[in-house]
């Protein structure tokens, strides 16, 4: 029986580019399951939505966490994977995480793409065990008050301090501490950042490859050999500006809008094939 794959969405409309990812899950038997705290107005049938309450639920004043810069809700969806994996033995991917193949896990570990020279380990794919030391202290760490990252450096910790004071909870740390640098940190103490497979695995087109994935020049990304990869990870934060840009219109000829074709979902009102 195949693992079971979550998502979490915040917000009353999914893109095309979700539904794409998702519909690639249902397409080789994996059935995703995406969580939600509100109605989503355009729920494809290719989905089972639960209510992501079950696994974190929202505080009295049923608040999404926002980071306090950009007011991302990506902080919340960083600590909702975490509990995801204590109480579940489903598989986290992010909504532009596409299939190539089933997501199986080795042990109840999946995780790749370790950056040394960065310190992080992206989590838009991630599965620890829940008996996993690093998942137990990367809980124990946001959970913690005043909640200050043990890599910083003095210095730091006390701007950050004096900052936000009793305040200083994981709401109020940047973008990517509790997500990719904490993956970081707590994987690398534990030793379990052995497990963790090499980026392309799970990441199968790089970053810089994006601005092929929409347009008529697709020969190059066959050079990255992404059919024997895992999964294609599309950058929401860049494929979803571009969409809105061209108001959903897709070249017909792009990699983007061939998958579309190949998926059985061009003909989606949230998309025009050009």
């Amino acid at each position: 029986m195949a693992e079971r794959v979550a998502s979490l969405w915040i917000g009353n409309r999914l893109t095309i580019l979700e539904k794409l990812c998702l519909k690639s899950f249902h397409d080789i038997g994996q059935t995703p399951i995406l969580y939600c705290y509100h109605p989503i107005d355009n729920i494809p049938p290719y989905v089972e939505v639960r209510d992501a309450r079950d696994v974190l639920p929202l505080d009295a004043n049923d608040r999404i966490y926002v980071d306090p810069v950009f007011q991302s809700p990506a902080v919340h969806a960083d600590l909702f994977r975490l509990h995801l994996m204590a109480k579940t033995d489903q598989i986290w991917v992010d909504c532009d995480a596409y299939a190539v193949k089933p997501f199986k896990s080795n042990e109840g570990y999946l995780v790749a793409g370790r950056r040394d020279g960065q310190r992080r380990v992206p989590n838009g794919v991630l599965r620890l065990p829940q008996d996993s030391p690093a998942l137990k202290a990367w809980l124990e760490f946001v959970e913690t008050t005043p909640c200050l990252p043990p890599w910083w450096d003095r210095q730091t910790r006390r701007v950050y301090r004096r900052l936000y004071g009793k305040k200083a909870t994981f709401a109020a740390l940047p973008l990517g501490v509790i997500g990719p640098m904490s993956a970081y940190h707590f994987l690398l103490e534990s030793g379990e950042i052995e497990r963790v497979l090499p980026e392309r695995e799970l990441y199968a087109l790089p970053f810089a490859s994006r601005r092929e994935w929409v347009s008529e020049d697709v020969g190059q990304l066959q050079e990255y050999d992404w059919k024997s990869k895992t999964s294609i990870h599309f950058y929401s934060s860049i494929m979803r500006p571009r969409l809105a840009r061209s108001r959903n219109r897709v070249l017909a000829s792009s990699f983007f809008g061939g998958l579309l074709t190949q998926h059985g979902i061009a003909d989606d009102p949230d998309v025009t094939l050009v």
